[in-house]
């Protein structure tokens, strides 16, 4: 099972490209490596979690499950009424992996903003609340700015260790002009050992962001800062997923050789019609309403596929067959890893 099994957005539209890709040289068995997407509002299901508040809450969609995401640890903004960031509520785990730590270079901060028009709706059933809590989810945002100084500092933990975890990471930015976004891993000693530019906005222009970090840490004490600096800092929830390898590079595009109608591959009797155009490697697979992300020879899929799943062998359901591609995937979790041709 590779790292990137965990990067498949919930049976959700993840139309536009990855951007800010960056993958970094490995130290030892340190590695890593980010993928940020953009929110777009008129492109349903960009930057994963992010909708439209207004649309949410007269239907209820998108929303992120952190217990189907088998996250090990998250934190998110508590929604409550309340001034200044760094109020949040966390997973009650027994060893805390992220922490959102004391912020810096800030003029104003607030906290509660669910009128934001656009929000990121998340739920979990294992939560350590630190104060009153709505039970369908939260949608709160912190924040805090310096404009136009730019030196607003956020900076958010992550204990890695001598694992390997993927770190899903919502935030925003606004009002001012500037917004750059680092991540370093550091030993145990406090000593650099790999950086990334996450991404850089430059512009006066509202944006919500969906990041991916995969890092590998080499031994214990490895821990990974992720950090904010700008003009206007916002951040709307994080979540950390346990992996078995290290970071995967998307390989080539297997679809290339099919002719593409309004986006989408007619792969016949193989997947069907397959969404891929300036998706790759998220291919949309119509028949199963699913994503699913295309790397090493798989297709992994995060989804409840429910009755198109069919147990091989009564009581054992790694192995199941998918009757709408006619094809045998091997399952964990809620996860299904399909032998790609």
């Amino acid at each position: 099972m590779t790292s990137m099994n965990k990067n498949l957005l919930k049976n959700t539209l993840v139309c536009s490209l990855l951007l800010a890709t960056g993958v970094s040289t490995a130290t030892a068995a340190r590695s890593l490596s980010s993928f940020t997407d953009i929110y777009d509002p008129n492109l349903p299901g960009s930057a994963y979690g992010w909708v439209v508040r207004a649309d949410h809450l007269l239907v209820s969609q998108g929303v992120v499950d952190f217990d189907l995401m088998e996250a090990i640890d998250w934190i998110v903004p508590n929604s409550i009424a309340a001034f200044g960031p760094g109020v949040f509520d966390r997973m009650d785990a027994p060893v805390a992996r992220i922490t959102a730590l004391e912020p810096t270079g800030f003029s104003n901060s607030g906290a509660h903003h669910q009128w934001d028009s656009h929000i990121v709706p998340i739920v979990y059933s294992n939560g350590a609340l630190t104060g009153a809590s709505d039970p369908n989810g939260f949608w709160a945002t912190n924040w805090l700015g310096d404009d136009p100084g730019g030196n607003a500092t956020w900076q958010f933990r992550v204990e890695v260790g001598a694992d390997s975890l993927e770190v899903w990471h919502w935030w925003n930015h606004g009002l001012g002009n500037v917004q750059t976004v680092q991540a370093t891993l550091f030993n145990a000693a406090g000593q650099p050992q790999l950086n990334e530019t996450v991404y850089a906005h430059n512009s006066t222009i509202h944006r919500q962001f969906t990041t991916i970090l995969n890092v590998s840490g080499a031994e214990e004490g490895d821990y990974l800062i992720i950090e904010h600096k700008g003009t206007n800092v916002g951040w709307r929830g994080s979540a950390v997923i346990g992996l078995d390898s290290g970071p995967v590079i998307p390989d080539v595009n297997p679809f290339e050789e099919f002719e593409l109608v309004d986006g989408y591959a007619d792969t016949g009797d193989w997947l069907g019609y397959v969404y891929v155009e300036g998706t790759f490697p998220y291919v949309y697979i119509h028949s199963l309403n699913s994503w699913a992300f295309s790397a090493a020879g798989w297709f992994y899929i995060f989804n409840d596929l429910g009755d198109s799943v069919t147990a091989l062998q009564d009581g054992v359901d790694i192995w199941v067959y998918i009757a709408p591609v006619a094809s045998f995937a091997r399952r964990q979790g809620s996860w299904y890893n399909v032998l790609r041709r």
